[in-house]
């Protein structure tokens, strides 16, 4: 289901964009790792369109993963940890920070935004922001 204009945050927020979406949520919380909202939202429209799913990325599409992510810096890392979180996701998994690459920001992201658990502690400034903001209701 996606996300309505009034149930968004005024944070701007990717993973509002995507709890339709787990598995691109993820993604962007790769992304999202040292780097900025701004620069994410660049390449996502281009990564999604070459990459839709989890099926679409493997081994031989590392390169290509690369230079499509250069701008956020960090690219053949990412990279890697794209095609080994994507050989998780479809293996299956009992817990979303099991998979690889996935850190406490990702799995904060799924607590909060898939999950709807708004009592967490998180440690990222924007997060705090959006539970802060989330809470007042």
């Amino acid at each position: 289901m996606e996300v309505q204009e009034q149930d968004k945050s005024p944070f701007n927020l990717i993973q509002e964009d995507y709890t339709h979406n787990p598995w691109r949520m993820m993604i962007c919380c790769i992304f999202l790792n040292q780097t900025t909202n701004i620069q994410v939202r660049k390449i996502l429209s281009s990564f999604f369109g070459r990459f839709p799913n989890e099926h679409s990325i493997d081994e031989t599409h590392v390169q290509e993963i690369a230079e499509m992510i250069k701008p956020l810096g960090l690219y053949n890392r990412r990279a890697n940890t794209i095609v080994k979180f994507c050989k998780g996701w479809i293996c299956g998994f009992k817990s979303v920070d099991s998979l690889y690459g996935i850190g406490k920001y990702a799995s904060d992201s799924w607590e909060i935004f898939l999950n709807k658990n708004y009592d967490i502690q998180v440690t990222d400034k924007k997060l705090k922001m959006y539970l802060d903001w989330k809470n007042t209701f």
